[in-house]
Parts: structure tokens; sequence; C-alpha cells
């Protein structure tokens, strides 16, 4: 019994080895693991950025050092479910956002998985834009 149960919970299951608003400069150097929705993206000709929101925050996500299918990262939509492994780094000087609680660190993503791939939203529910009461019931 306890063999299966080492198995069922064993490091090759887990989605995740910390949460995205959690990690900050203490992290720095560690391989973490971490899922979430897409909430942004940046594309700055060559090197390419993500936010990776949870129920705690955002982390920045740079591709720099990721050695899969670039291809990928254009399916990226809003809203993606996604995970990522990688290395906590800290951001230049110049980067960094003092006001996110993640703003100092960066994670340096090696590996990207799409867990679920979401469609173009008609509106984003998060933000204050106006969408009529006839679209948002019809996306409920």
């Amino acid at each position: 019994m306890q063999k299966n149960k080492e198995r069922l919970y064993g490091s090759e299951f887990l989605l995740k080895t910390h949460h995205c608003g959690k990690i900050n400069r203490s992290h720095q150097s560690k391989n973490v693991s971490v899922c979430g929705w897409v909430n942004k993206t940046r594309d700055l000709g060559g090197i390419t950025f993500c936010d990776l929101r949870d129920k705690y925050g955002i982390l920045q996500l740079n591709f720099t050092n990721f050695k899969g299918d670039l291809n990928l990262l254009k399916l990226l939509s809003l809203e993606t479910v996604i995970q990522c492994q990688g290395v906590v780094e800290l951001r230049p000087e110049n980067s960094i956002n003092p006001q996110m609680s993640t703003g100092e660190v960066e994670l340096m993503v090696t590996q990207l998985k799409i867990l679920s791939q979401a469609e173009t939203l008609p509106f984003l529910p998060q933000s204050h834009t106006e969408a009529t009461e006839d679209l948002r019931l019809r996306y409920r």
C-alpha cells in the first residue's frame, strides 16, 4: 500500500511546487514549477515575457532560456492554463516592479506545458470594459 501511495504523490505527479504570488527573492536560483492562467504576454523582439496568475498573485515568466518550440508561445492566449518549470532569478535593477509582491523576481522558463487552451474571449471578466448584459449572459 505504501508503494502505491508514493507513486500517487511522487514528484512526477506534482503540477506545482510553489504558488505564483508566493515566490520572492528567497527563492533565487531554485528550480520551481508553477501553474496558472496566462494574464498577459509581451514579445519584445526576441525576448518573450508572460504574466502567470493564480489565486495568490502574478509571476513574470521569462522565455529567454526556453529550449522548446517557440511556436508554442504563440498559442498562449489570455486565460490559457499552463504549467511552467524553471529557475527563479532576480530581475535586472531597471525592471523591478515594487507594485507587485513578486516584482523583484522572474521565472526563467525551461519547460512549458499547456494544460487547457482558452478560446479568444469576447471580454475579460476582470476588466473594467463595458460589456452589454446580453453579451455577459451569452458567455456566462
